[in-house]
């Protein structure tokens, strides 16, 4: 699944971490590693599920354990394989950002230090496969994600400027541009982006208008003069759009709209922390049920649309929804905890520690 981890703040957060750490991170892109990087090759614990209760491929980007002075290796990723719960050959990742993830967890995406965007091959030991070329990279939190993978691996998406979006096949070859950035893949193939500020606000899909400050407005029941803003959008597995917006002036609270194509089908007050959070962004659970908010890549709370309220409130850290939708995996300094849907606590509990999640088939 998609990741939804870059962005200024998750950015900033990792620089700070790692440099009170003493990680070095000049060193660029992502090495094959040998040695483990820490803990037991098999999950154990009394609140760990039992193998194969839960679906897919967990990956976890964490600090290297011991680490104390420059030159140390900054961040490892590996897999768990939840059929088996066993911890899968490491990869170092040097600049401890990871991009996304591919639905079949073939490929992945990260950043080297000249912030090129690198193509991981997942099969195996996590390894560099080839760069992919410039990415843009935007210090605040505006843009929430700089690449995206398609479902089956096949082409990836990412930003080389501000409001351009390069197309490729993973293999390489002929390259599209589309107009927008923070791109997502529909299940049919087609690349879905927005536009970012100064252009007015819009979700494309191939470069086409699919939602615009008119459909915004309408669906907070404003006039054709009141100005909107859109904050954040994301799709689902089924196609449907929601988006972030709000009333430029005069109401502060954000409000969650879903779309089927241009048709407006749900819309939700965001409160709470996350009516407080300013660019704060959102993801969607593959099945369109729920929808995370929090700032980029960080957890505040989940939305729960069956129940119509929000589900749980939480401690701000990295998070990643299950390939179908009825988990949800959140990131604290020492566990990965599990929440199925209308839980206000952790069904299970991971001994982990992670920087960043993706959870794939």
């Amino acid at each position: 699944m998609t990741l939804a981890l870059l962005g200024g703040i998750v950015a900033l957060v990792v620089v700070i971490a790692t440099s009170l750490l003493g990680v070095d991170r000049e060193s660029a892109g992502v090495e094959s590693g040998e040695e483990a990087a820490g803990g037991p090759s098999v999950l154990r614990g009394p609140d760990v599920p039992p193998a194969g209760v839960l679906p897919g491929r967990l990956w976890v980007v964490s600090l290297s354990r011991g680490v104390s002075r420059v030159g140390g290796e900054a961040c490892w990723i590996r897999s768990v394989s939840l059929d088996e719960l066993s911890l899968e050959p490491t990869g170092k990742l040097q600049h401890c950002t990871l991009a996304d993830v591919s639905l079949d967890g073939r490929f992945g995406t990260a950043f080297d230090d000249d912030l090129n965007l690198v193509l991981l091959d997942l099969r195996g030991r996590p390894r560099p496969a080839r760069t992919l070329g410039r990415a843009f990279w935007d210090p605040s939190p505006r843009t929430l994600r700089v690449a995206a993978l398609a479902a089956d691996g096949s082409r990836v998406a990412w930003c080389s400027t501000p409001n351009e979006t390069v197309v490729q096949s993973v293999e390489g070859g002929a390259e599209q541009r589309f107009l927008g950035c923070d791109p997502r893949f529909l299940p049919t193939g087609q690349v879905v982006t927005r536009t970012i500020p100064p252009l007015p606000d819009a979700v494309l899909t191939e470069g086409e208008p699919l939602l615009d400050s008119t459909h915004f407005r309408e669906g907070l029941g404003l006039s054709p003069d009141e100005a909107v803003a859109l904050m954040a959008y994301d799709v689902a597995d089924d196609g449907s759009v929601a988006t972030k917006v709000r009333r430029v002036v005069g109401q502060p609270q954000p409000i969650v709209q879903i779309w089927d194509g241009s048709t407006l089908i749900g819309r939700h007050p965001v409160s709470g922390l996350a009516s407080s959070l300013g660019p704060s962004g959102i993801e969607l659970s593959p099945d369109a049920a729920r929808v995370a908010l929090g700032w980029p890549g960080l957890l505040a709370e989940i939305f729960d649309f069956e129940l119509g309220r929000m589900n749980v409130s939480l401690d701000q850290g990295p998070y990643a929804w299950s390939p179908d939708g009825r988990w949800l995996a959140v990131g604290t300094l020492s566990s990965v905890a599990i929440y199925a849907p209308g839980s206000q606590a952790p069904t299970y509990v991971l001994p982990l520690s992670p920087l960043m999640l993706s959870w794939s088939r």
